[in-house]
């Protein structure tokens, strides 16, 4: 039996595994060093005028999380001037997001984590990130560095290619970067709030007809507020005032609480046995010949899809 000094003991992520505006664990408009459980997913809709996003994450090995969303832009009808894309609605934009932690929180030290976001093509919503949390409950706290988004300047497009300043170029990358960071209180099991400082620099950060329709000047404040209401053990609500708009309207956003989902694995043995029958996870009756048996297996980690 192996025995670990309480000083090597390591705190988990819960109860701050909530997504942010466009779906990745974090607070409003930042992410925190926060990442879904192994073997969770969640799904959502999140409303920040003037951006709609359609976001879902998952977490298919402890540490990291995977973000794919959609970003609706309102307002900007693509195919007004354009016939070719007459009947496609606002301007949208596709985006996979990679979170690795490679640290967990331990007792004297925060959870550090890796963020790479839309790495590939156009880069609208691009960058890479450090950030660390620490929790002293019901308090969780987070301070970050970002280029791209979070930085000072606006990534250029990669067309069919790839590009990670954080590796590549690491002055690069640390120059155009900013700070951000925040707080979450999490009084209740129910319900939290948050504060956060969020650097982006919308009016550089855009560009068409988003930047010439909302974002010609600076947003009027770079501190964010706002909570978090879990009516249902499955469903979560979060409100803010948007931070993005000059007009009184709020952010609003609907998720899913992470969930579990086993997938059965489909295993095919080769067997001399004779003839029978084998029953499957769904309760179908499945042949066994001599020449081969078919086995529905659950792997021993839940894998999520």
């Amino acid at each position: 039996m192996l025995l670990f000094p309480q000083s090597l003991a390591f705190a988990g992520d819960a109860p701050f595994t909530s997504p942010n505006n466009w779906g990745a664990t974090g607070l409003m408009e930042t992410p925190t060093a926060r990442v879904l459980e192994n073997g969770k997913f969640r799904v959502g809709v999140g409303y920040v005028d003037p951006y709609l996003y359609y976001y879902g994450a998952v977490s298919p090995l402890r540490g990291l999380e995977i973000d794919g969303r959609i970003t609706e832009e309102l307002g900007t009808e693509v195919g007004k001037d354009n016939p070719t894309w007459q009947g496609y609605g606002n301007n949208k934009d596709k985006a996979v997001d990679l979170k690795y932690q490679f640290l967990r929180e331990g007792k004297y030290w925060p959870a550090l984590a890796l963020g790479i976001m839309d790495p590939h093509g156009t880069r609208l919503h691009g960058g890479q990130y450090l950030v660390a949390s620490k929790q002293i409950f019901p308090f969780d706290f987070t301070i970050g560095f970002g280029n791209g988004k979070f930085g000072k300047k606006r990534l250029p497009s990669t067309g069919d290619g790839w590009k990670l300043e954080i590796f590549e170029n690491p002055r690069e990358w640390w120059n155009d970067g900013q700070f951000f960071g925040g707080i979450e209180f999490h009084p209740t099991q129910k319900l939290s709030f948050m504060v956060e400082y969020n650097p982006i620099k919308y009016e550089i950060q855009t560009s068409g007809e988003v930047h010439d329709k909302y974002f010609k000047e600076a947003v009027p404040s770079k501190i964010n507020v706002g909570m978090r209401y879990k009516p249902f053990d499955w469903a979560q609500l979060d409100l803010s005032p948007s931070p993005l708009s000059r007009q009184k309207t709020w952010s609003l956003k609907v998720h899913s609480m992470p969930a579990r989902l086993k997938v059965k694995f489909f295993f095919r043995m080769m067997s001399s046995s004779g003839t029978g029958v084998i029953h499957s996870h769904l309760g179908a009756a499945l042949p066994r010949s001599m020449a081969e048996r078919w086995l529905w297996v659950t792997p021993p980690l839940p894998i999520v899809c």
